[in-house]
């Protein structure tokens, strides 16, 4: 009851937030078509005064001419005229009966004609049936330099700090530079570096389906952006050179060089800077994300603070992008992504973990410093036909990295040194195929073939780890090389049979996978002699296979606004292990249904509601099968209590409803979700000699997750800003033992967020932002239900940005940040940062002229506090110091 209580107190905060939106009393509805009876989609339908020319209300008619336009409470019906319009037919008045709701209106064909529906002066977003175009012009400002500048101002719009777009609270499927997807899913390069004045329109695509050949066969939920480029910008090489240096010892260079013309484009990029610009958050692949699995072993038991990355990250970077696209006469788009980087990062900071459990206090201390090389080289080929009567697509992965870590370790209990080497090798295929049928139904094919391999090597002192195994020291010191391997084979077929109103697939996929985990301690003496430690009864050399055997249908079936999708795929699935250093192995054989159910209903031309529900079976992943210790960082050991597979099955819920209004530049959001996911093994933690032991073990448990989301952004024409509300709680249930004690656990996690920017005096522009979290845990012990510990924080963070400026060639710029973190058990933490920035553009000369001062305070150090389960970690960072700078950019 507390969770429902919870979820309706936030929903009817929300809806009372988008209390914009006026209450419905009339309904006015009707249909616009041509003199041959033809419908007429995209009019444009207002109500008004007759007196005046002041709108009170309009909509769009859709795609069968239909509409629907409501008024508000407080609207008088008397004395008001229907205004109807569309660029290629005639303009129509009609007198507003107050007994009539229902109109059936005929225009004439006339030839470009455009009326004032549109916003004064430029629309800064128009609507045409599934896409929004927003005017870039509209939105940018002196200071912006890149297109993703702008979009963060953009309503409707979300930029993440690692660079993901989202719209409407979905995140994008494609990012488009006229037409061509030139960066795949590392599409960050370009937001950062192509710049906003060479881009016409943001085309936001709310229905997007990329393959031409599955046109107008669904409705989707897709999301994409397109960057229309200027025709000027289209016919020339273009780019910028930036040179910058600073004190002490600083430097910030780039060269990037665009062309963007309809058949060829190219983005290539150089960088460089130790100023704590992190390059390699653009090599993030932002769409597909991790298809493979993470390394074993960690330097580290600490993340990165909860701060902008440029305070923190103490770096020596450079990185070369060079992205290629050509697009053939026969619609052939073939591109190339190669890119390369090495980065050099210090790290050095305290911390200390308390953990309370029954009767005692835990507490594990320990400071780092660190240095860590990465050097790595990735290379992705792609070659696309993608036409109406077939799809066509072959890509090609190939990355690897080298990262070596040197740490020098203080914990509780001694000092010692740590050296990790850990390398990753990554090669994949992807093929993909659909030919349009000569009965117009659809064959899909598509081969997925991938193969890495993540070895890793840890030497570290004895003394951690030593009296756990065998309560003595043995060893001069220790060696830990582990890794995992994995191959993966898959091929699918699907089939689609035109319907009218029934679409059906039917497919089959048959697939493999291989995946070996395996590790090796090993002892060296004081003469540097390595040995096999104990006669290897530490080791691991797991081998897991995976085949699976999968036959799937899915309906949709779509009737005027709706549209109702059903999944039902089934799986087979034989998995065998053998374990050749304890000479065991075994299998066991699945059958997975996993059935999936979506609703999807258009309540009009701006408004959608989804609600879905469906199942999700896993089988457990090769790390919890393995049952010799693997040392996974310096203060953790995990391994398995036997060799047990299993499966863990997952219902979701999730009911979203998005609502747009483009002329009126409002767009929101509000989702719920929730889930339980069920599993038969367990982790338990096991504190000793500042270690935790991690284990897997056999116990029946449940994690249960419920979230509420809100977002809305507005554009306020008064004050020529953006203006969003965010807002969520996601709370969790779940267990876990602690030095073999059931515990049972509660989490509530709240946040608030708001933005604001606006102008004053026309020489100011102000940019605020607001974000609180606050968190909560309850711990319970099952021996003591009685015994309740709970722990709450909260995190107030706010920035200002200050940009005065008189002309377009000239601007100073203040940032100030404030960071308040509060907790009953420890003081609280105040920070404050200040930022300074002037630039002189040169207009004549294409160049401009920045000088940057950054924590003019020169603070040394961060501190944070956080909360867990059962304890809370408090961290302290030493961040960069006060850094001043000076740019030279020259733009061509």
């Amino acid at each position: 009851m507390i969770y429902l209580f919870r979820i309706i107190t936030i929903i009817c905060l929300v809806f009372w937030s988008l209390s914009i939106f006026p209450q419905e009393k009339h309904a006015i509805s009707g249909t616009v078509k041509t003199n041959e009876n033809e419908p007429i989609s995209f009019a444009t339908i207002s109500i008004k005064p007759i007196e005046t020319n002041k709108i009170i209300s309009f909509t769009t008619s859709d795609s069968q001419g239909k509409f629907k336009l409501v008024l508000a409470q407080n609207i008088s019906l008397n004395k008001l005229e229907l205004l109807i319009s569309h660029i290629n037919y005639g303009k129509k008045l009609i007198a507003f009966d107050p007994d009539q709701f229902e109109y059936e209106i005929t225009l004439e064909k006339e030839a470009n004609l455009i009326d004032s529906v549109h916003i004064k002066r430029f629309a800064k977003i128009n609507q045409k049936g599934d896409t929004l175009h927003y005017n870039v012009e509209g939105f940018s400002k002196i200071e912006d330099r890149n297109i993703g500048d702008v979009l963060k101002r953009m309503p409707g719009f979300d930029v993440a700090d690692n660079g993901e777009i989202r719209f409407n609270n979905r995140p994008i499927s494609n990012f488009y530079i006229d037409g061509d997807d030139l960066l795949g899913g590392k599409y960050g390069i370009g937001s950062k570096t192509i710049p906003h004045d060479i881009v016409k329109n943001i085309n936001v695509y709310t229905n997007h389906k990329h393959l031409k050949v599955n046109k107008d066969k669904y409705n989707s939920n897709e999301v994409a952006i397109n960057l229309e480029i200027k025709e000027d910008a289209k016919i020339k090489l273009n780019g910028m050179t930036k040179v910058g240096i600073g004190t002490p010892v600083k430097y910030d260079i780039e060269i990037n060089t665009l062309l963007l013309n309809k058949k060829i484009k190219m983005l290539n990029s150089l960088k460089g800077n130790n100023v704590g610009d992190d390059l390699t958050l653009a090599l993030t692949d932002l769409l597909s994300g991790p298809s493979v699995p993470s390394k074993l072993v960690s330097s580290s038991t600490v993340s990165y603070p909860p701060i902008q990355r440029k305070r923190h990250f103490m770096n020596n970077s450079g990185m070369f992008t060079a992205n290629n696209s050509h697009r053939f006469k026969n619609d052939l788009f073939v591109r190339s992504n190669i890119n390369t980087h090495i980065q050099k990062r210090r790290t050095e900071f305290e911390g200390i973990n308390n953990f309370f459990i029954v009767n005692d206090t835990v507490t594990l201390r320990e400071s780092q410093f660190g240095n860590n090389l990465a050097k790595g080289l990735g290379v992705d080929i792609y070659a696309e036909m993608n036409k109406l009567n077939f799809y066509l697509k072959n890509e090609f992965k190939f990355s690897t990295e080298v990262e070596n870590d040197l740490s020098d370790i203080n914990n509780s209990a001694t000092t010692f040194n740590q050296k990790l080497r850990s390398n990753s090798h990554l090669i994949s295929n992807n093929l993909h195929y659909i030919p349009k049928l000569k009965n117009q139904n659809i064959l899909s094919v598509n081969w997925q073939l991938t193969k890495k391999r993540m070895p890793q090597e840890i030497l570290f002192d004895p003394n951690i780890f030593e009296p756990i195994f065998f309560n003595e020291i043995l060893s001069n010191s220790l060696n830990q090389k582990s890794g995992r391997d994995l191959f993966s084979n898959s091929v699918n077929a699907v089939y689609t049979l035109r319907n009218k109103k029934i679409q059906q697939n039917y497919g089959v996929e048959l697939g493999h996978t291989s995946q070996r985990l395996y590790s090796k301690l090993n002892s060296i003496d004081s003469l540097g002699i390595e040995a096999n430690y104990h006669d290897g009864l530490e080791n691991n050399n797991l081998k897991l296979g995976e085949s699976n055997l999968s036959i799937y249908s899915r309906f949709r079936y779509k009737h005027k606004n709706s549209q109702v999708t059903l999944n039902i795929p089934i799986r087979y699935a034989f998995v065998r292990y053998k374990e050749e250093n304890q000479h065991k192995e075994g299998n066991k054989s699945f059958l997975l249904i996993e059935p999936y159910f979506a609703l999807e209903h258009q309540i009009n031309i701006q408004d959608k509601i989804n609600l879905s529900y469906n199942i999700k079976q896993s089988i457990n992943d090769i790390r919890t099968l393995y049952q010799g210790p693997l040392i996974l960082n310096h203060r953790t050991i995990q391994q398995n209590s036997g060799f047990k597979i299993w499966s863990r099955k997952t219902h979701s819920f999730l009911l979203d409803y998005s609502i747009k209004r483009p002329l009126k530049m409002v767009f929101a959001n509000i989702a719920g979700n929730y889930s339980i996911a069920s599993s038969d093994i367990l982790n338990t933690v096991i504190f000793e000699n500042n270690v935790q032991k991690h284990l897997q073990i056999d116990y029946a448990n449940q994690v249960k997750s419920t979230s509420v989301y809100a977002n809305i952004s507005k554009y306020l024409f008064s004050l020529a800003s953006t203006i969003s509300l965010k807002t969520g709680w996601n709370g969790i249930k779940m267990e876990n033992f602690y030095n073999n004690e059931l515990y049972h656990f509660s989490n509530d996690n709240y946040t608030l967020s708001t933005s604001l920017d606006f102008q004053l005096f026309k020489v100011l522009d102000v940019a605020q932002k607001f974000d609180l979290n606050y968190f909560k845990t309850e711990s319970r012990p099952h021996s003591a239900k009685d015994e309740i510990a709970k722990f709450n924080a909260n995190q107030i963070k706010s920035s200002t940005s200050l940009t005065f400026s008189t002309s377009k060639i000239f601007y100073l710029k203040a940032l100030i940040e404030s960071i308040h973190l509060n907790q009953k058990s420890a003081d609280a933490f105040n920070f404050y940062f200040v930022d300074f920035s002037a630039n002189w553009k040169f207009p004549k000369l294409s160049s401009e002229l920045e000088l940057i001062v950054n924590n003019i305070f020169n603070k040394k150090n961060y501190n944070t506090f956080s909360i867990h389960n059962n304890g809370y970690i408090q961290n302290s960072y030493l961040i960069n110091p006060r850094i001043s700078m000076i740019k030279y950019v020259f733009n061509f």
